[in-house]
């Protein structure tokens, strides 16, 4: 039978009766669906990104159906020579019928299976997919700095991706929300106000490969309590907060709170400046660097 070199070479404990007239039947999960790079946009500096879609797949039979990843509302496509389709567990398919359907995942962490048969071939074949929900964020410096000089302040850029990368949030929306600021030192009159987020939702986009779904760029920024500080010593300063961050699905879906993200500035004695959020940290600058913007 036609596949029966491919079953074997994958299944070489069976007896070859069993592959030449049962295990014939196999799955190819195109791993591609929602898994593309995205354009860095004018302007913009992006780690270096996949200009291709993403070949992987998996390829299964009945004697070793595979475990496979995705994200919550991820769609894959799954092929088969068989034309019979069914799924259990928290996902949908778009038929019932042909050689290729799409499973989209629900909306809970959970476990959708796949299963195929008919297409002239005996048994079925199952694949199992594990849906997971986000994980938390990352962090990828982008652009310049900020700064104005003589004033203690200092300003980066992030782009945001959603983890974990291994799978695609395409379609989730994010938001993070207010936190008040533990501040002290030169950033003191910052202490407990907010730090102005994004007001709505935004849009996660297609898996780049390797650092996780994009969201938008950040501005991350301490902002300054005014006054010119021209000669060190300078008081050691802090300005942190500790965000909130949810996702839902749909724009005005349910928020679920998934992680906590810090952003912290620093001041040291000798006037070096500094500023992080999540895993970007800023290059050190110092209060009489020169005067610069994003």
């Amino acid at each position: 039978m036609k596949n029966e070199q491919r079953v074997a070479e994958r299944c070489p404990e069976l007896p070859v009766s069993a592959r030449s007239n049962r295990y014939e039947l196999v799955v190819v999960v195109d791993a591609k669906y929602h898994r593309r790079g995205i354009d860095a946009g004018s302007g913009l500096k992006l780690p270096q990104q996949s200009a291709r879609l993403r070949l992987d797949g998996v390829e299964i039979a009945e004697c070793f159906a595979k475990e496979r990843t995705i994200g919550i509302t991820e769609g894959v496509k799954v092929s088969s020579n068989g034309d019979t389709w069914s799924v259990s567990g928290d996902g949908t398919l778009n038929t019932t019928s042909g050689d290729t359907v799409t499973l989209t995942a629900g909306t809970a962490a959970g476990t959708a299976t796949v299963t195929v048969s008919g297409g002239g071939c005996s048994g079925s074949a199952s694949l199992a997919f594990t849906v997971i929900t986000p994980s938390g964020l990352s962090f990828v410096r982008v652009n310049g700095l900020k700064h104005t000089q003589g004033w203690a302040d200092i300003g980066m850029e992030s782009m945001v991706y959603m983890e974990p990368a291994t799978v695609s949030f395409i379609g989730l929306y994010e938001q993070e929300l207010d936190a008040p600021a533990a501040a002290d030192g030169v950033w003191g009159c910052q202490n407990g106000s907010g730090h102005s987020p994004y007001p709505s939702p935004l849009a996660v986009g297609a898996d780049v490969d390797g650092v996780g779904s994009p969201i938008a760029v950040d501005q991350e920024y301490t902002g300054s309590c005014g006054g010119s500080m021209w000669r060190p010593p300078y008081p050691v300063s802090t300005d942190v907060y500790n965000i909130p961050n949810v996702y839902s699905v749909g724009a005005s879906g349910a928020q679920v709170q998934y992680t906590v993200v810090e952003q912290r500035g620093n001041l040291i004695s000798t006037g070096t400046l500094q500023i992080s959020k999540g895993n970007a940290t800023s290059p050190a600058l110092n209060v009489t660097s020169p005067t610069q913007s994003y």
